[in-house]
């Protein structure tokens, strides 16, 4: 999805869920779908997530800021804020500002 600005507030934000909790899909589709997130400038997040549950990697590119906020509860979901996988999938992140680019990488186990 591309948009020029998102602010994600406390909302659950956008997760990839792809088979999880259903076995019957996970027969014919056995990993998440890849979240792509590019903005033209900034990204708010105070207390959600960009989030694959199932594997699949995600890759978020500003123009502006990031501000991916901390681990406050404003709402029942327990579920960890920030953006991140569960299942094996990367984790990309591009910041550009003037001429520099900045590039955050992790891929987690």
């Amino acid at each position: 999805m591309s948009a020029r600005n998102m602010d994600l507030g406390s909302a659950k934000g956008i997760r990839s869920l792809g088979p999880l909790g259903n076995e019957v899909l996970g027969q014919w589709c056995p990993g998440g779908a890849n979240v792509e997130v590019t903005l033209a400038q900034n990204l708010e997040m105070t207390a959600s997530q960009i989030a694959s549950f199932s594997g699949g990697s995600i890759q978020v590119a500003a123009g502006g800021t990031l501000g991916i906020g901390g681990q406050q509860q404003f709402s029942s979901d327990d579920t960890p804020k920030g953006i991140f996988t569960t299942s094996g999938g990367d984790v990309l992140g591009k910041r550009r500002s003037g001429h520099q680019c900045q590039w955050i990488t992790h891929r987690l186990l």
